[in-house]
């Protein structure tokens, strides 16, 4: 019972560290948001870019 406590506990310390890593990683670098890309894809390539799948407007 010991020992699978153990276990558990080393497996959930190594989950969150990693988690941690992952999160930390390249905190530095500017983020994209998705409006953003969407812009930058539009600029790079106006005919290729999906359309705006919204329904119209009723006003």
């Amino acid at each position: 019972m010991k020992r699978q406590l153990g276990w558990g506990m080393g497996l959930t310390c190594l989950v969150l560290w990693l988690a941690a890593g992952v999160a930390l990683w390249r905190l530095e670098a500017e983020s994209i948001w998705h409006d953003e890309a969407w812009s930058i894809r539009a600029i790079r390539a106006p005919f290729e870019t999906p359309d705006d799948n919204t329904p119209p407007s009723t006003t």
